[in-house]
């Protein structure tokens, strides 16, 4: 099995929010996972994050965009 795992949280010191910044339209975390998804040798993704309150919004984004 090969997976990937993406750490991804709000509370970066020199870019706080990257991760939902948008890149043309959508948030970075979101266009990463998309790219991902194309590598047909990847069985699995997982995102990483912190158990910060910060982070909770990220977290959903992530889930419900599957």
């Amino acid at each position: 099995m090969i997976l990937a795992v993406v750490q991804a949280r709000m509370g970066s010191k020199r870019l706080p929010g990257k991760a939902v910044a948008t890149l043309q339209g959508e948030p970075m975390i979101l266009r990463q996972l998309e790219r991902l998804r194309a590598c047909r040798r990847l069985n699995k993704i997982i995102v990483a994050t912190s158990g910060e309150t910060d982070d909770d919004g990220l977290a959903g984004l992530v889930v419900s965009r599957g």
